[in-house]
């Protein structure tokens, strides 16, 4: 249990460190530069990635009280990385760079692969073994 509540207190503390920047929109732009203006809806689709890892990891140690339903609905969503979930975003990989995008997308990515294990973790009785 002690395990489930500090990867429980890893996404709270991630969840605080998300939102110590903007969105980035200039990252974006550039992005759109190089890669071209194709990408009509990335930025809607991205924005709501985000704001729906974050909400569910902004939970914090209440995860850990989270009816079945409700934990089943977030690991099915945190299942998939943005790039997977969106796979007609895929080619604009080539163009990210090291930037405030790059930071965005890889904390997200560490708060979703956390989520994901302790969702999981939820699941497993704690007797069984």
């Amino acid at each position: 249990m002690r395990d489930l509540v500090s990867q429980a207190e890893q996404l709270g503390a991630l969840y605080k460190q998300s939102f110590q920047g903007r969105f980035p929109y200039d990252d974006i732009r550039e992005l759109f530069r190089k890669a071209g203006n194709a990408y009509e809806g990335f930025i809607p689709d991205l924005d709501l990635y985000f704001s729906t890892i974050a909400g569910y990891c902004s939970w914090g140690k209440r995860i850990l009280n989270w009816k079945a339903e409700q934990r089943q609905k977030a690991l099915a969503y945190a299942s998939q990385s943005f790039f997977d979930r969106h796979a007609e975003y895929k080619p604009l990989l080539l163009f990210i760079e090291e930037s405030e995008l790059r930071t965005q997308l890889d904390l997200t990515d560490e708060m979703r692969t956390t989520l994901v294990r302790l969702l999981t973790s939820l699941e497993v009785p704690e007797d069984s073994g």
